[in-house]
C-alpha cells in the first residue's frame, strides 16, 4: 500500500511539474513559467534597461500553434517566437534563437532555453 501511495504521488508530482522557459537578450530577461505540458497559458515576466533604470513588467501570453519548429506567444501587446529547429519540440536545457516584441523594448533577437 505504502508503494502504491508513493507511486501516485510521484506520478502527480511529474504531471504537474513546472517549467519554465528563460530568455535573455539586450539589457531584457523574460522568464515564461508553466505548469506540465499546459503551455496556452502561459505567466511572463519582463524586466528590462530602459534610461538605466530596471523596469519589470508581468502579463499572460498565450502560445499560438504555428508550422513546425516555431513556437509562438502573444499577449500584453507583446510577441514571442522561438525557432526550435532542429526539434519540433524545445528540449531540456537546450537554447535556442528568438525574436521578441514589445512596445516596450521594441524589436529584439534573443536567446531561449527550456527548463523542464
Amino acid at each position: 500500500m505504502k508503494h502504491l501511495i508513493l507511486s501516485l504521488i510521484l506520478i502527480t508530482t511529474n504531471a504537474f511539474a513546472f517549467s519554465e522557459i528563460q530568455c535573455r537578450g539586450s539589457q531584457l530577461d523574460l522568464d515564461l513559467d508553466f505548469w506540465g505540458s499546459n503551455t496556452s497559458n502561459v505567466r511572463a515576466d519582463l524586466v528590462y534597461i530602459e534610461n538605466g533604470n530596471r523596469n519589470r513588467h508581468s502579463f499572460t501570453m498565450r502560445k499560438r500553434n504555428s508550422r513546425t519548429y516555431i513556437q509562438r506567444y502573444y499577449g500584453g501587446g507583446n510577441r514571442l517566437e522561438i525557432d526550435t529547429w532542429p526539434d519540433e519540440e524545445m528540449q531540456p536545457l537546450r537554447q535556442y534563437r528568438a525574436i521578441f516584441e514589445s512596445r516596450l523594448t521594441g524589436f529584439q533577437r534573443i536567446s531561449c532555453t527550456y527548463w523542464d
